[in-house]
């Protein structure tokens, strides 16, 4: 479950969100970190450098699904805006 560069981000995370929702329903739970974690290494290549640092500079040490989320929409937002002023 790759993201895929020509794909927009948020469609994405609803994607995984999605199957994360499936398999709660089935009873398979993971922990708050793992899933943040995981989100964050099924991002391409491209998108090295964002996962290494936002992995070491989360807040009290812990990657949460919901920061992962967060910082992996805005910097969308911030490769679109920046690549739209070049």
């Amino acid at each position: 479950m790759r993201y895929k560069e020509d794909t927009p981000t948020s469609d994405h995370v609803n994607e995984f969100q999605g199957l994360l929702d499936q398999l709660s329903n089935v009873g398979v739970k993971f922990d708050d970190e793992i899933l943040g974690l995981w989100l964050l290494n099924i991002l391409p290549d491209s998108w090295k450098t964002f996962r290494v640092s936002h992995t070491n500079s989360t807040r009290n040490g812990v990657m949460t699904m919901e920061y992962a989320k967060s910082e992996i929409l805005n910097e969308k937002v911030r490769r679109k805006t920046q690549g739209s002023s070049s």
